[in-house]
C-alpha cells in the first residue's frame, strides 16, 4: 500500500464511519478507522519532515510556504516519489456484505476501500461457508 492509497483509504473509512451500523461490524470499522489514523498519521509526520527538509514552513491549515521556486519544486519531486513507495501495511478486513443495504457511499470509497472492506461476497464464498 502506498501513501497515497493509504490518505485515499483513511478518507474513505472516515465515510464509511458516519454508517449506523450493528455492534460487531461498527466495532470492527472502528479498529479499521483507528488503524489507518495511524498509517495516515505517519504519511503526515513524514511529509512534515520532507517540507522542513526542504526549507519548507507548515501553517496550521497544513499548506507548505518555500522559500523559493527552487526548493518547492525539489519538495515535490520528493514528496511524488515518497508518496507512491510501496509498504506492506496490514489491516484488518472488514465485511460489510450483510450491511449494503444500509450504506450510502460514494464511488471513491468504494474504490479506496477495495481489498480492505468486503462490500459484496462472492456467490462461491457463501455457498462455501453455509456447506462447511
Amino acid at each position: 500500500m502506498t501513501p497515497t492509497e493509504v490518505v485515499a483509504a483513511y478518507r474513505a473509512v472516515l465515510e464509511l464511519s458516519k454508517a449506523v451500523l450493528p455492534y460487531k461490524i461498527a466495532r470492527q470499522v472502528a479498529v479499521l478507522n483507528r488503524a489507518l489514523r495511524a498509517e495516515h498519521d505517519t504519511v503526515v509526520a513524514a511529509e512534515r519532515a520532507l517540507a522542513d527538509m526542504y526549507g519548507g514552513v507548515v501553517s496550521r491549515m497544513g499548506d507548505v510556504d518555500f522559500p523559493d521556486a527552487d526548493s518547492m519544486e525539489a519538495f515535490n519531486r520528493e514528496r511524488a516519489s515518497f508518496m507512491e513507495q510501496d509498504a506492506d501495511i496490514r489491516l484488518p478486513k472488514v465485511d460489510v456484505s450483510k450491511y449494503t443495504n444500509l450504506l450510502r457511499l460514494s464511488p471513491e470509497t468504494l474504490c479506496a476501500l477495495d481489498g480492505i472492506v468486503v462490500f459484496e461476497r462472492d456467490v462461491q464464498e457463501e455457498e462455501a461457508e453455509t456447506d462447511g
